[in-house]
């Protein structure tokens, strides 16, 4: 029935609400992504239950498209300048793109995952140490990243969400901007209530291996959104 009635709603945002163990709210500015992922959050609906609701809300990727970028101060001209990067060399990562997330200090607050040739799970490659979510639970746990399942961080209902979201980007091969407002718990450690705008790109390396990069910026103003 979804598949019959989404598409009839145009360029209208979508929100889905649904219910894994707890319930789970997500806002999509197209449509088809919204379809996507509702397949996806049926076909997990089998895992084990999750113990918080992670909420996102779609923003608009004309801002970033539109933007000016006169200068790079704020989160959204970092948003547009790599955006921007995306759509210019056509989605290729290649050798020079650590060098540019460096320059223009993107690399701290960036998150760069590969998926597996060999099972196809997501694995990391990289996360900036700008990332303070576990920091009460281990200040060390970013060095010991690479190679290791995206999936499998401190916070395991926390890290089966946003490898599916993730995913869920690689398989449509769109990107995806959004707000998120999150509650991460480390085992024994105080919980984390995080929010933040993301933005997350499919890419491939020039050797034909798939690639996402997720960079996020804390935001206190969930209220100057854009739905």
């Amino acid at each position: 029935m979804a598949e019959q009635f989404l598409p009839t709603l145009g360029g209208q945002p979508v929100r889905l609400r649904y219910e894994i163990g707890t319930w789970v709210e997500e806002t999509y500015e197209d449509p088809q992504q919204a379809l996507g992922r509702l397949a996806l959050a049926l076909a997990d609906a089998t895992h084990q239950p999750r113990r918080v609701a992670f909420i996102s809300k779609a923003r608009r990727l004309t801002t970033l498209s539109e933007s000016r970028l006169n200068k790079i101060e704020t989160a959204d001209e970092r948003f547009s300048l790599l955006f921007k990067k995306w759509r210019m060399s056509q989605a290729l990562f290649d050798p020079e793109m650590p060098n540019f997330l460096v320059r223009f200090g993107l690399i701290d607050r960036t998150v760069v995952v590969a998926q597996s040739p060999a099972n196809g799970e997501l694995v990391f490659e990289h996360a900036g140490f700008g990332f303070k979510a576990y920091d009460s639970y281990d200040k060390t746990w970013t060095l010991r990243l690479q190679g290791k399942r995206f999936s499998d961080q401190p916070d395991p209902d926390y890290g089966h969400w946003v490898d599916r979201t993730y995913r869920s980007v690689l398989e449509q091969a769109q990107p995806r901007f959004e707000y998120v407002d999150a509650v991460i718990q480390a085992r024994s450690a105080e919980p984390y209530r995080s929010r933040y705008d993301r933005l997350i790109l499919p890419w491939r390396s020039d050797t034909g291996a798939r690639l996402l990069t997720g960079i996020s910026y804390q935001t206190a103003h969930p209220d100057q959104v854009a739905a």
